[in-house]
């Protein structure tokens, strides 16, 4: 889910284009491999624009757990279609940084470093 952040239009705007850039360097995606992960997150955009726009018109429930789940498949067939397009050191790098995110991540209340009770 961490990489689906990144979802960008075939005609991204001026912060969505240095943001995809700033994200391939800091993973350090050579040429190949950034056209490889710009193509996906261009399709990626495509298919879930209409799934995130009918989520947002949708109450939440029942309703809205297709969508929800629907989301949530494309993301993860995404990102694993994602790794094996890239090349082998990119898909290293690019798992490395999920790792990385994934570990410093933050779920629940109170503040960081410290157990909610």
């Amino acid at each position: 889910m961490i990489i689906s952040a990144l979802v960008i239009s075939s005609n991204p705007t001026e912060m969505q284009e240095r943001r995809f850039q700033n994200f391939a360097e800091t993973i350090g995606l050579g040429g190949r491999d950034k056209t490889t992960l710009r193509r996906e997150m261009n399709r990626l955009y495509e298919v879930l624009t209409p799934i995130e726009t009918q989520l947002q018109s949708t109450r939440l429930g029942r309703d809205a757990l297709p969508l929800i789940e629907a989301s949530r498949s494309l993301r993860v067939e995404s990102y694993h279609s994602l790794v094996a397009a890239l090349s082998e050191g990119g898909a290293k790098r690019l798992r490395k940084y999920v790792e990385e995110q994934k570990r410093n991540m933050f779920i629940g209340g109170g503040r960081p470093g410290t157990v909610p009770r």
